[in-house]
């Protein structure tokens, strides 16, 4: 079996799931992309805006990072339960997180120390601190087993410079995407489950249908029954990517998924041959078509409900949904008994940008197109 972290969903696992998102841990996000920019590419815009930020702040960041480069902890998870909270709101929450909660998770982003191990046993940060990177992660894990509340609110206070510096005009600029981000996967979780919603994070994840299981590669072997940690919370994240980040098996932490949202996850449409331009226009060039591409755009159906919905008989439009798929305008999945068929709103996107290409060709001059025909100032987010 693969190392990894396994989730096992219940039959019945709607019930058991959560969508949130939260300011700080966003922000924190985005601070772990300027501590290693190039295995971020997506968000090299960001790592150059911030370049303006004062010398004083980027010092801070700097010499803080050790916090977020490579294990976030998880008590900056705080405000992902109440997604409407002020980023004032978020920090008190997590400045009321005890203290002895925070040694675990700041140990974690220096060392990766087993869990069980009882820290209050005065041997056992001697040992933690003898497997110290270098001197100055040395200085950090004596710190933190002094102090750890210290240590936590002088990250906060990096954090809340940072926000009030740049990070908050770029959270208004992010939240609309990251709502309609929970919204899209609310329609996907009743459509399709949590593995027809996770299946977009693949290679980062394997999904195993058979067990209702979703394995997220890691070095060790850990099985999390979702039904027993009393439910998972998933959480859409702009500045995740590539990551994907998952918060389990050390109590008091609900169990919470962090996953690069759309757009970032959906790569970029491929530009359409003239063959396929024409068969997708073909597809849509009937009045019933058109209106059962409408209202799986609402949401999926099956193809009982659409022939109610219609007033066709179920084998026309099993005949016309045939044509869409085809097409590539529709997607397929299977929820129990049902078949639903839902729009494909990336695949449609595509074909209204290639089809306004086209019939503004003539008004393009003598520009040259790029190769393969995409759009140089299309932006990848």
């Amino acid at each position: 079996m693969a190392d990894g972290i396994r989730l096992a969903f219940p039959p019945q696992p709607l019930e058991q799931i959560r969508l949130g998102t939260s300011r700080v841990l966003e922000a924190a996000q985005s601070w772990h992309v300027l501590t290693d920019p190039s295995h971020h590419a997506l968000h090299l815009p960001w790592v150059r805006a911030c370049r303006q930020l004062p010398a004083g702040l980027r010092q801070q960041l700097r010499e803080h990072s050790w916090a977020v480069r490579t294990y976030l902890p998880a008590f900056l998870e705080a405000g992902i339960a109440h997604p409407d909270s002020t980023i004032e709101e978020e920090i008190a929450l997590i400045r009321a997180v005890p203290a002895r909660q925070l040694a675990p998770e700041l140990v974690l982003t220096l060392v990766d120390w087993p869990r069980g191990d009882d820290l209050g046993d005065p041997g056992v940060p001697d040992l933690i601190i003898g497997v110290a990177r270098d001197q100055h992660d040395a200085a950090r894990l004596r710190r933190i087993f002094a102090d750890p509340g210290r240590v936590r609110d002088q990250l906060l206070t990096v954090i809340e410079d940072y926000w009030q510096a740049c990070f908050a005009a770029e959270f208004e600029r992010l939240e609309p995407g990251l709502h309609q981000a929970m919204e899209d996967a609310a329609r996907q979780l009743a459509a399709a489950g949590p593995l027809g919603l996770l299946r977009e994070l693949i290679p980062e994840v394997i999904l195993d249908p058979a067990s209702s299981t979703v394995l997220i590669p890691r070095s060790h072997h850990h099985q999390v029954a979702v039904g027993e940690h009393g439910g998972i919370t998933l959480v859409p994240s702009v500045y995740a990517w590539p990551h994907v980040r998952v918060t389990c098996d050390h109590p008091p932490w609900p169990l919470t998924l962090i996953y690069p949202a759309d757009p970032l996850t959906r790569p970029l449409a491929a530009t359409l041959t003239p063959g396929q331009l024409a068969r997708q226009l073909t597809a849509v060039a009937a009045a019933p078509r058109l209106e059962l591409l409408r209202l799986t755009s609402i949401e999926p159906r099956s193809t009982q409900e659409l022939a109610r919905l219609t007033q066709l008989s179920q084998a026309a439009v099993s005949k016309h949904l045939q044509t869409l798929l085809a097409a590539g305008l529709l997607t397929r999945t299977r929820q129990s008994y049902y078949v639903l068929y839902a729009a494909d709103r990336d695949r449609i996107s595509a074909f209204v940008e290639a089809l306004g290409r086209e019939l503004n060709a003539s008004h393009a001059g003598t520009a040259v197109r790029p190769a393969g025909g995409r759009d140089p100032h299309r932006r990848g987010s």
